[in-house]
């Protein structure tokens, strides 16, 4: 019964997450923009701590396994949930800091994209050729992600 209780929960945040307006993209500095090297520190602190967050999170989320059928249910929305808030914690962290670098915030924006895409293909039970193409590259954004944050 609590099984139940917990998918009900789970896909109720799923199709509310769905609804959610999606966050402005943030407007890029112009040129003649300054960011204190202080801002530019916060900024990259920030949004790489963004990510720290994130990966805690999926593989919590990842890691879990059962034998029971509502479990797996409850666990593969679990993961898609997390996906969906992850893409959407990556954008807001970055619209917050805009001095973040354009190597960083190009970075995150591909890996919030890559998740988006990857989470809708599970959605739609695509097949594993396709969303094994979208694995990869959530995995090559992640890279970049961690790269830029070194």
């Amino acid at each position: 019964m609590i099984s139940l209780v917990v998918a009900l929960i789970a896909v109720a945040v799923a199709v509310g997450s769905w609804f959610k307006p999606t966050p402005v993209p943030p407007t890029p500095p112009d040129a003649t923009t300054n960011f204190s090297d202080q801002q530019i520190s916060d900024a990259k602190a920030a949004v790489c701590a963004a990510h720290d967050l994130v990966n805690r999170a999926t593989q919590t989320a990842g890691g879990q396994s059962s034998d029971d059928p509502t479990q797996k249910f409850v666990i593969a929305v679990n993961i898609r949930v997390g996906s969906i808030a992850s893409a959407g914690y990556f954008l807001a962290t970055l619209n917050q800091y805009p001095a973040t670098s354009n190597k960083l915030a190009t970075a995150v924006r591909e890996t919030a994209t890559a998740y988006q895409e990857a989470t809708l293909l599970q959605i739609a039970l695509a097949p594993k050729e396709e969303t094994d193409v979208a694995y990869a590259k959530l995995n090559a954004a992640d890279a970049k992600y961690v790269q830029a944050c070194q």
